[in-house]
C-alpha cells in the first residue's frame, strides 16, 4: 500500500478529494473542452480523465485510455500515444499486473526513445524502475531510477529531480546501506526545499530521521523528525504527520523516555486536525502503546493496547507488515503470563515478517549502477576539459606556422603531431589499465567490505545474543535448583522457558553459520544435517532416523547462504514436526540431485494429518514461504494416521564453491 501511494506521489499530478457532484461536473466539463479542441490538447484532457479514474473506476479509465490510444495512433501523435501508453501501464502496476505494466512502459519508452521526448522517457523510467520495486527486484529498480535521474540531469535542467533521489534513497535504505541512503534523501529534501514542496519535504525529514536511527544517531533522528511535525504544524499540511510521531516515539522509547514516547504515540493513533486518517500508522502506533506500557512494566495498559492492535488485525488482515511490534509485545506478554506457546505463535509470526533483504548481488548490482552514473559525468567533464585544449593547441600550431615560414612550420607541426599523438596514445594505453586496475581494487574491497560486515554481524550476534541467552539458561537452572520441591509449577515454568531459550540459541548457531559463509557447498550442509539427526535422536529416543544424502552429488557444489539456511531451515521444521505433532517412529531424510534438480524429501511414519485443515501453526507457512524465496516447488502428502512425506525440488545449476 505504501509504494501505491508513493507512486501516485512521483507522477506529477494532484490528487483533489472532490464531492461526487463537483467530480461529475469536473470530469463533464472536462469532456467538453476535450471534444471542442484540437488533438494534442485534447489527448492531454483525456490522460488527466483518465489518471484521476485509475485509482477509482479502473474499468472507466481503461475505455478511457483504450480509446485515445488508438485516436492518437491515427492522428499521428506520437507525444500523446507515448504519454496515454504511459498512464495504461500505471493502470496495470496499480492491479499489480507488472507483466502488463512493463509492456505498456516499455512501448511508450520506446515511442519517446524515437522521437526525443525526453521529459515521457524519463517518465518512463521511472515507472518501470517503481514496478520492478513493487515486484520485489530491487536491483533492476535501481537501474531505472538511475537511468531516469542521468536524462533528467543531461536534457531536462529544471524537472524537478526530487523523485529520483526519494527513490534511489529508498532502495539503499532497503538494501541497508544507510550512508548512500541519507545522501540522496537529503539530496531529495535540498530539491524540494527550492521548489517549495512542503507535503514531500515532511516525507524527507522522516526518511532521514530514520536512517539516522538505523545508524544510532538518536539525537539527529530527533532533530529531524521534530523538523517535519513543526513543518506540519505551521503548515497545516498533515502529510505523514502520524507516521513521524510513531518514528519520533520509538526514539524515545529506546532513550527511556517513556511518558515523552507515549505522547508522541498517542498523537499517531489519532486522526490530525485536517487531511485523513492513515490505518497503517495507526495500527503500529497501537504497538508501540503497548510495547511502551509493557517496557514501563505496566502490563494492564500494554495488555489493553495489545488486545486493541490484535482485533483490529483481525478485522483488517492487510495490516499484517504493519504488525512487527505489536506481535512482538503479544509474544512477550504471553511468556510473561507462561503461555508459551501462544508467545511462540506469535514469535512464528513475527518471524514471517521479517527477510533479510540484504544480498551481496543486489547490492553489487546497485553499486556498478552509480558508478556507471558517475563516470558519465566524469567523462563530460573530461570531454569539455579536452576541447578546452584543442582550442589552445589550434592556437600554438597557428604561431608556429607564423613565424617559421610555411616549409618549417609544416615539419614541426607533421613532427609535433607526430610525438603527440604517441604520447597520447601511451597515455591512453595507461590510463586503460589504470582504470581496470581500479575497476578490479574497488571490486576486491567492496567484497572484503561485505565480507567483513558479515563477520561482524556474525560476530556480534555470537558474543552478545547468544551469551546473553547462554547467561539466561544457565540462570534459570540455577534458579530451579535453589527452589523447594514444593514449587513444582514454577520449576516447571523455568524449565519451559530455559527449553524455548536453548531452541533460540540453536536456531542463532544455525543462522551464524549460515552468515559466516559466501557459500554452502552440499559438504557443508550435510554435515549440518547429520548434526540435526544427532540432536533429534537425543530429543526422540524412540525414533528411528535415517539420513541419506545421494553419493553423485558433489560435495563441493556450491549453494548461496540464503539457498543452504532455507533448505536446511524447511528440513528442520519438517523433522520438529515429525517429532512434536505427528510422533513418528521413523523419519527419512533423503537430498539427491538429477542433473540441475535438486530433491530433497522427509517422510515420517506417524500419524499424519488433514491437509485440508492443517493445525501445525506457522510451520506449513513458514516452509512454504522459504520455497517461494529459493523459486521451488513444495509437494506435501499427508493423510490421518498414514504418515507425511514434504517433497522439495528447485532448479539450480550447481557450481563448485570458491575459495574466499
Amino acid at each position: 500500500m505504501y509504494r501505491i501511494c508513493l507512486l501516485i506521489a512521483v507522477l506529477f499530478f494532484s490528487n483533489y478529494v472532490l464531492s461526487q457532484d463537483r467530480i461529475k461536473k469536473k470530469m463533464d466539463s472536462l469532456n467538453a473542452v476535450a471534444i471542442n479542441s484540437e488533438d494534442s490538447l485534447k489527448f492531454s484532457i483525456y490522460n488527466q480523465m483518465a489518471f484521476y479514474y485509475v485509482f477509482r473506476d479502473s474499468i472507466k479509465a481503461d475505455s478511457i485510455l483504450r480509446r485515445n490510444i488508438l485516436d492518437s495512433q491515427k492522428a499521428s501523435s506520437k507525444f500523446s500515444e507515448a504519454l496515454l501508453t504511459n498512464t495504461y501501464g500505471i493502470l496495470k502496476a496499480i492491479h499489480s499486473d507488472y507483466d502488463s505494466a512493463y509492456y505498456y512502459y516499455d512501448k511508450s519508452l520506446l515511442i519517446s526513445k524515437d522521437n526525443n521526448f525526453k521529459e515521457l522517457e524519463t517518465r518512463a523510467y521511472n515507472n518501470i524502475g517503481l514496478a520492478y520495486w513493487n515486484n520485489g527486484n530491487l536491483s533492476q529498480a535501481q537501474e531505472y531510477f538511475f537511468k531516469a535521474l542521468q536524462i533528467s540531469e543531461d536534457y531536462l535542467e529544471n524537472d524537478f529531480k526530487d523523485a529520483y533521489y526519494n527513490n534511489i534513497g529508498l532502495i539503499y535504505q532497503e538494501l541497508e546501506e544507510i550512508d548512500k541512503a541519507l545522501e540522496y534523501h537529503k539530496k531529495a529534501l535540498d530539491e524540494r526545499i527550492s521548489h517549495a514542496i512542503v507535503p514531500e519535504q515532511m516525507q524527507s525529514y522522516n526518511k532521514i530521521g530514520i536512517c539516522y536511527k538505523l545508524q544510532g544517531e538518536y539525537e539527529k533522528a530527533i532533530k529531524a523528525y521534530r523538523k517535519g511535525l513543526k513543518l506540519a504544524d505551521s503548515t497545516n499540511t498533515y502529510y505523514v504527520y502520524q507516521s513521524l510521531n510513531n518514528n519520533l516515539g520509538n526514539v524515545l522509547v529506546f532513550q527511556k523516555k517513556y511518558d515523552n514516547a507515549i505522547e508522541a504515540f498517542d498523537k499517531a493513533v489519532k486522526k490530525p486536525l485536517e487531511g485523513n486518517l492513515d490505518r497503517s500508522a495507526q495500527h503500529q502506533g497501537y504497538g508501540n502503546l503497548a510495547y511502551a506500557y509493557l517496557s514501563m512494566s505496566n502490563h494492564d495498559k500494554a495488555n489493553y493496547y495489545t488486545t486493541i492492535g490484535l482485533e483490529n488485525l483481525k478485522k483488517s488482515p492487510d495490516l499484517i507488515e504493519d504488525s512487527e511490534t505489536l506481535l512482538h509485545t503479544a509474544s512477550l506478554m504471553k511468556a510473561i503470563s507462561g503461555e508459551m506457546e501462544e508467545s511462540r505463535m506469535f514469535y512464528d509470526s513475527l518471524e514471517t515478517l521479517r527477510s533479510n533483504k540484504f544480498s551481496k548481488e543486489n547490492a553489487a548490482a546497485i553499486a556498478n549502477y552509480e558508478t556507471k552514473y558517475e563516470t558519465a559525468q566524469k567523462e563530460t567533464a573530461l570531454a569539455d576539459t579536452r576541447a578546452t585544449l584543442a582550442e589552445k593547441e589550434l592556437e600554438v600550431r597557428e604561431k608556429n606556422n607564423f613565424i617559421y615560414g610555411i616549409g618549417g612550420g609544416a615539419l614541426l607541426l607533421g613532427l609535433f603531431g607526430y610525438l603527440f599523438y604517441n604520447q597520447q596514445r601511451l597515455k591512453n594505453r595507461q590510463q586503460a589499465k589504470e582504470f581496470e586496475l581500479e575497476k578490479a581494487l574497488v571490486k576486491i574491497e567492496t567484497q572484503n567490505r561485505l565480507q567483513e560486515q558479515r563477520l561482524r554481524i556474525s560476530r556480534d550476534l555470537h558474543d552478545n545474543i547468544g551469551s546473553q541467552l547462554t547467561f539466561i539458561t544457565s540462570s534459570l537452572d540455577n534458579l530451579k535448583y535453589g527452589m523447594k520441591e514444593k514449587e513444582v509449577k514454577t520449576k516447571e515454568k523455568l524449565t519451559e522457558i530455559g527449553t524455548f531459550t536453548k531452541t533460540t540459541i540453536n536456531e542463532l548457531r544455525d543462522t551464524i553459520w549460515a552468515m559466516n559463509k559466501e557459500q554452502i557447498t552440499f559438504e557443508d550442509l550435510e554435515a549440518r544435517l547429520a548434526n540435526l539427526v544427532d540432536q533429534a535422536r537425543k530429543a526422540s529416543s524412540n525414533t528411528t532416523f535415517h539420513l541419506d544424502v545421494d553419493k553423485s552429488i558433489n560435495g563441493n557444489n556450491a549453494l548461496t547462504s540464503v539457498e543452504g539456511m532455507n533448505l536446511y531451515r524447511i528440513i528442520q521444521e519438517a523433522v520438529n514436526n515429525a517429532i512434536k505433532y505427528a510422533e513418528a517412529t521413523d523419519v527419512h531424510i533423503k537430498v539427491s540431485q538429477k542433473n540441475n534438480l535438486v530433491e530433497i524429501s522427509i517422510s515420517d511414519n506417524g500419524k499424519g494429518f488433514d491437509t485440508k485443515n492443517p493445525s501445525l501453526g506457522n510451520g506449513l507457512t513458514n516452509m512454504k514461504k522459504r520455497t517461494k524465496d529459493i523459486d521451488g516447488e513444495l509437494k506435501i502428502t499427508a493423510s490421518v494416521d498414514k504418515g507425511t512425506c514434504i517433497e522439495l525440488r528447485f532448479h539450480k545449476s550447481l557450481n563448485t564453491a570458491n575459495d574466499v
